[in-house]
């Protein structure tokens, strides 16, 4: 069984490490690409033959999971949205901006949501 994931972001860390990554791993099908620079994702999806998404919401209708590539302050959010929908989360380091966002991250997975943070 493949689970299918998808890449939040586009940018350096993004191309560099996850996209790379996600493309290559066995049990992994590699769902696409959402940036909040559409053209960064657009640019990145093709490189790897995957959908770029132009809504997150969208993201989240194909894949099981979802690797976090944004910053620290976005990714509570965008990773309560997921968790919200039972989404898995592939967190980034800090998981957030500050305290207040890192709480809000930590009350959307307490329930049964499954979250690793990656540490590159």
């Amino acid at each position: 069984m493949r689970v299918s994931v998808g890449l939040a972001g586009a940018g350096r860390s993004a191309a560099e490490l996850y996209a790379p990554s996600l493309a290559s791993a066995p049990a992994i099908r590699f769902a696409g690409v959402w940036s909040r620079s559409p053209e960064a994702a657009r640019s990145l999806a093709a490189r790897y033959s995957v959908p770029s998404f132009g809504g997150f919401a969208e993201m989240l209708d194909h894949c099981d999971a979802v690797a976090f590539a944004v910053p620290p302050a976005a990714q509570p959010s965008l990773a309560a949205t997921a968790a919200g929908r039972h989404v898995a989360l592939l967190l980034s380091r800090p998981i957030a901006g500050d305290l207040a966002g890192a709480e809000e991250l930590a009350e959307a997975v307490a329930d049964d949501v499954v979250s690793q943070v990656a540490l590159t």
